[in-house]
């Protein structure tokens, strides 16, 4: 198997666990990420319908509750107390109008609830204008007032039902219900009073009563269905106590018109009531309290888990970085000594086949690369030549000098035979200071001619031997060639003939060139013996 096969299929195995791990921890950030955005949606819904439900049982009550007591005694301490209960309310309307509109909620419903809810201080305003002329009646109260506390409260339902988290649902729906409870208690609260104060109510104001009665008693008929929180409980219980009771027969007799005005009565309604209010009062603050508490809860967990999801996620990712890392980092080194060990082959092959001092074929190496060249040129019937050369007296230069001035004289003189010869000729250094070079393509005389070049160019060469010392060499030169038809033991016999060649030119003088002509091969054994 191929080395980059194995780092794709390394790199596979070990990203692929991780890949999917991945993607199933995106998958979960992901989910994570949708309940977050759900119960954070679900806090904001929350704290907007407590603050709906605030400004219906206590903003607007405050309110109305002021302008009764300034139309009894317009002093300008009541004066003072109404302009500021209209201020909050105001305040509170304007906020809460601005953090609705900023909700992205999609719903033609919602749209016209906005709408309608923001129409019915028209009424309102419209009261307070006669009010401050001087010419509003305490009866036309309910009637500015009650359109915009009943138009929160359907809020206040629209905001539950946007709620996903059950729990908060739950407690959500149980405030709406307390809220509609509280918003009849309001309304017969002031009709009862107002009766009491004015012998009876007209025909139209007793169904607004009895209207009023019946969302009480509806609203503590749902706070039953969920007798599991205290708050309940305590509604439910002080409904059942004689308090309550006495309120209801109060207020039952007032609708059937049957109660004569009386300051004892009038006295005996405004102490219950102010019982029954404190008490709702109370539980409402509660519930509003407990309804925030566990939207900021539920987004808080949210958050963690969410936060806990990345952390995994990224610590995977980190994981993954840091495997992948070192993983490329373990193929990087496979892949180095694998390179490493290639070239060391490589090195290893080249110096079995090269000579170490020279740079040239060895013996080994030249006979491997001659056999290519002798196929040829047996194959297309064409000339090849040798030539051998050794140095003239180099056993002096080692005796005078040393073996390393020796050494630096051959390796100047191969790189000179190297330079000279030409590129596709064969060189390698026989033996000692003994080189031979293989010529395809050329006839002894041509190869006589290159041998020339050579011995000119190493007789000219100055050769620093590292002290300082310039050595001059001079080279005898033996070339044999012949046109290759059988490819049968050539190399040797050519080479025994340019040994031939070279011992005459060193027998004739030394530092020059001899060929030694071509002599066709014998067709008998006998003849073959005496030509060799």
């Amino acid at each position: 198997m191929k080395l980059t096969t194995i780092k794709q299929v390394v790199m596979t195995a070990i990203l692929l666990p991780f890949l999917f791990m991945i993607v199933g921890g995106l998958i979960v950030v992901r989910m994570s990420y949708r309940e977050y955005a759900s119960l954070d949606a679900d806090k904001r819904f929350s704290n907007l319908l407590s603050q709906a439900g605030t400004m219906t049982s206590t903003t607007i009550s405050n309110e109305g509750k002021a302008t009764v007591a300034y139309l009894g005694d317009p002093s300008p301490v009541r004066e003072k107390a109404m302009q500021d209960a209209r201020t909050t309310l105001d305040e509170a309307r304007a906020r809460l109008y601005r953090m609705l509109s900023e909700e992205t909620i999609s719903d033609d419903n919602f749209a016209r609830l906005l709408s309608d809810w923001s129409a019915t201080y028209g009424p309102m305003n419209a009261y307070r204008s006669l009010v401050d002329a001087g010419t509003a009646s305490p009866a036309g109260i309910v009637a500015a007032y009650q359109p915009s506390s009943l138009k929160q409260l359907e809020v206040v339902d629209f905001l539950a039902t946007l709620i996903t988290d059950k729990t908060l649902l739950h407690k959500s729906m149980e405030f709406f219900s307390t809220l509609s409870a509280h918003e009849g208690n309001l309304v017969m609260n002031f009709l009862v009073r107002r009766s009491l104060l004015e012998n009876g109510l007209s025909v139209a104001d007793r169904q607004v009563l009895a209207e009023a009665q019946a969302r009480h008693r509806a609203g503590v008929s749902q706070l039953r269905y969920h007798r599991n929180t205290a708050v309940i409980n305590d509604i439910l219980a002080f409904e059942e106590s004689e308090t309550g009771k006495q309120i209801e027969r109060l207020t039952q007799a007032v609708v059937a018109n049957v109660i004569p005005p009386s300051l004892e009565a009038l006295a005996e309604w405004d102490a219950l009531q102010s019982r029954r209010y404190s008490f709702w009062h109370e539980q409402i603050v509660a519930s509003i309290a407990d309804i925030r508490a566990t939207g900021d809860q539920l987004a808080e967990r949210a958050e963690r888990h969410l936060m806990m999801m990345l952390a995994i996620v990224g610590g995977l990712l980190l994981a993954v970085a840091t495997v992948v890392f070192l993983a490329t980092r373990g193929i990087h080194l496979v892949s180095r000594l694998s390179r490493e060990r290639e070239l060391l082959v490589k090195e290893l092959r080249s110096a079995s086949q090269t000579d170490l001092l020279t740079g040239l074929y060895n013996r080994r190496g030249f006979e491997t690369a001659s056999s290519a060249l002798l196929e040829q040129a047996f194959r297309a019937s064409r000339w090849v030549s040798i030539v051998l050369f050794d140095l003239d007296h180099f056993k002096q230069v080692n005796d005078r000098h040393g073996h390393d001035a020796g050494d630096a004289v051959l390796k100047q003189v191969a790189f000179i035979a190297r330079k000279n010869f030409r590129s596709f000729d064969l060189l390698v250094r026989h033996g000692g200071e003994e080189f031979l070079a293989l010529l395809p393509d050329s006839t002894p005389e041509e190869a006589a001619l290159v041998a020339e070049r050579v011995r000119q160019a190493i007789e000219d060469a100055e050769i620093d031997i590292g002290d300082g010392t310039i050595l001059k060499v001079t080279a005898s030169f033996g070339c044999a060639g012949r046109e290759e038809r059988s490819g049968d033991g050539v190399l040797e016999r050519l080479i025994k003939r340019a040994d031939l060649a070279l011992y005459g030119a060193k027998h004739s003088g030394r530092n020059r060139v001899v060929a030694d002509a071509f002599v066709p091969e014998p067709q008998s054994g006998q003849q073959k013996k005496k030509s060799i």
